[in-house]
C-alpha cells in the first residue's frame, strides 16, 4: 500500500487537509481578528456544522455517481480558495465575512475527508478498510501535532509585531501564509492522483450478497458459466 505513488499522493493530500483543520480547532482563539471569543467560538461552529452537511452530501454524490476522484478534486480546489478567502477575512471590524467565509471553508475542507476515504479505499483494495483509513487518521493526527506548534509560534509573533497597528486593513497574516501553502501542497498532491478503475469497485461494493445463501449461488452461476471466483476475477484484472 506504501508503495503505491497513487495512495501516497493521497496521503498528502488527506495529511495536509486534516492538519490544517485540526490545528485550526486548537488555534481558532488566537486567530488575529480581534474580536470576542464568542465570535471566534461561533467561526468554529458554523465551520463544522456547514462541513458535516456538506460531507453527507458529498457522500451521497460518491455513491450515486462513483465519481471519486473528480469529487476529492473539486472538494480540494473550493477548500483552497474558501480558505484563502477567510485568511483575509481575518481582520478587525469585518465580523460578516469573517463567520460567512469560515461556513464556507466547512462546505470544502470537511468533505475532504469521506472523498479521500472512498478513494483510498477504492485503490488499496483488497486491502481491508479500516487498516487504510487507520494510515490516513495517523499520518494526519501526527502532522496535526506539528501544525498546531507551528501556528501558535507563527500567530504570536505576529501578534507581538502587530501591536499599536492597523489590523483592519486585508492582509496575509504569517500564519495564513503557511496554512495556504500546505493546502496549496496537498492540492498538488491531489491533482496528480489518478485512481484505477474507475467506479468498478464501486459497483461491486453495491453488489454485495445479502446472506451466505445468495453469495454461494452467485458463486455457483460463476462456476457454471465457467468463470472464475469473484475474488479470483477482481486479483487479476488490470
Amino acid at each position: 500500500m506504501l508503495s503505491d505513488p497513487r495512495f501516497l499522493k493521497l496521503l498528502v493530500g488527506f495529511a495536509m487537509a486534516q492538519g490544517t483543520l485540526v490545528s485550526l480547532a486548537s488555534l481558532v482563539g488566537q486567530l488575529p481578528a480581534y474580536e470576542s471569543p464568542a465570535i471566534l467560538g461561533l467561526c468554529w461552529f458554523l465551520l463544522t456544522i456547514a462541513g458535516s452537511m456538506s460531507a453527507v452530501l458529498t457522500g451521497i454524490l460518491l455513491g450515486k455517481n462513483k465519481k471519486y476522484s473528480g469529487v476529492l478534486k473539486l472538494t480540494y480546489v473550493g477548500a483552497l480558495l474558501s480558505w484563502a478567502w477567510f485568511m483575509t477575512n481575518i481582520r478587525s471590524h469585518n465580523q460578516t465575512l469573517l463567520l460567512v467565509s469560515s461556513a464556507l471553508v466547512g462546505v470544502f475542507l470537511i468533505p475532504i475527508i469521506p472523498a479521500t476515504y472512498s478513494n483510498a479505499i477504492e485503490i488499496t483494495y483488497p486491502v481491508p478498510e479500516v487498516v487504510t483509513v487507520g494510515v490516513l487518521c495517523s499520518v494526519g493526527n501526527t502532522l496535526s501535532v506539528s501544525f498546531i506548534f507551528v501556528g501558535q509560534y507563527l500567530l504570536y509573533k505576529d501578534a507581538q509585531a502587530r501591536v499599536g497597528m492597523n489590523n483592519s486593513a486585508i492582509r496575509f497574516s504569517p500564519y495564513a501564509i503557511f496554512s495556504t501553502a500546505c493546502l496549496a501542497v496537498g492540492l498538488g498532491a491531489v491533482l496528480l492522483y489518478h485512481s484505477r478503475g474507475g467506479a468498478r469497485f464501486g459497483r461491486l461494493y453495491l453488489d454485495v450478497p445479502r446472506s451466505v445463501q445468495e453469495g454461494e449461488r452467485r458463486e455457483q452461476e460463476r462456476e457454471e458459466r465457467g468463470l472464475p471466483p469473484v475474488s479470483t476475477a477482481i486479483l487479476s484484472s488490470p
